[in-house]
């Protein structure tokens, strides 16, 4: 959860980079709208946007995590990439081909419930670092505002796969994509089963 994060984030010299961060948090903005973020949505959506590449031993680590084997967490990402080349996503990070619009931009819109949002994300300054001044975060919220400044969310299970507690929402800038992705999701599923 956020508290355990922020216990944590002193001894990470690379801050928000850590890799323990990015094994279970998320960057965000506060406001969809709002010009002060270090990647506002208005100006990124479309070619998306990236502080450092996720290279795809996250993907085959994160596999074996769930019990998979290293040569089969190997092929199968291998498979995902394909996957996704086949519903137009943008692979090209992963050595995968770009999409046909070049679009690789995506935005995830997260709702938290209010008496939750404490748990679970804090107000940061760049890099991940505390904001003091916007914390707590769930107050803050409510508050007239205006609405602006970074958040550091932690993707607990416990929260997001319920969604009485989180409530999240995609859109891709690649329109094929976008329409895909249903499919595309099915067809994970499908593989992964």
């Amino acid at each position: 959860d956020a508290p355990t994060i922020l216990a944590q984030f002193p001894k990470w010299k690379d801050r928000d980079h850590n890799p323990k961060f990015k094994s279970v948090g998320i960057c965000a903005t506060v406001n969809l709208l709002a010009p002060d973020s270090e990647a506002p949505a208005t100006t990124c959506f479309l070619m998306g946007y990236a502080a450092s590449t996720i290279p795809r031993t996250v993907i085959d680590g994160m596999l074996t995590t769930c019990g998979v084997t290293a040569a089969q967490a190997s092929k199968l990402t291998q498979d995902l990439i394909r996957l996704a080349e086949k519903h137009g996503l943008h692979v090209g990070s992963f050595g995968g081909r770009p999409s046909s619009s070049g679009h690789a931009g995506h935005l995830l819109q997260i709702f938290i419930r209010r008496h939750l949002v404490d748990k679970y994300a804090y107000a940061a300054l760049p890099f991940g670092v505390l904001d003091n001044p916007r914390h707590p975060l769930g107050a803050f919220l409510q508050t007239a505002g205006p609405m602006l400044g970074q958040a550091r969310i932690c993707v607990h299970p416990s929260a997001f796969m319920r969604a009485t507690k989180v409530r999240c929402f995609t859109y891709s800038a690649d329109e094929h994509f976008h329409r895909a992705r249903p499919a595309f999701q099915e067809e994970v599923v499908a593989l992964l089963e």
